[in-house]
């Protein structure tokens, strides 16, 4: 059950996003988590590139996180 709800919550996502949203395996997915220091290698869930105010607002709105 918990991974249908995870699939459900992340295509709702995806489905407001107007950017670009990243998951492993995904193409893309090794260079968008690269950072500068070669030495941290992380692997995040998702890797969201926002297009635009509405994409980081609407995400805010929906959790409660405050922006600043």
């Amino acid at each position: 059950m918990a991974a249908i709800l995870s699939e459900l919550i992340v295509g709702n996502f995806r489905a407001l996003l107007h950017g670009a949203l990243i998951m492993p395996g995904d193409e893309g997915y090794d260079p968008g988590r690269r950072v500068w220091n070669a030495m941290i290698d992380k692997h995040p869930a998702l890797i969201v590139y926002c297009a635009d105010t509405d994409d980081v607002l609407r995400h805010c709105d929906r959790t409660g996180i405050p922006a600043s």
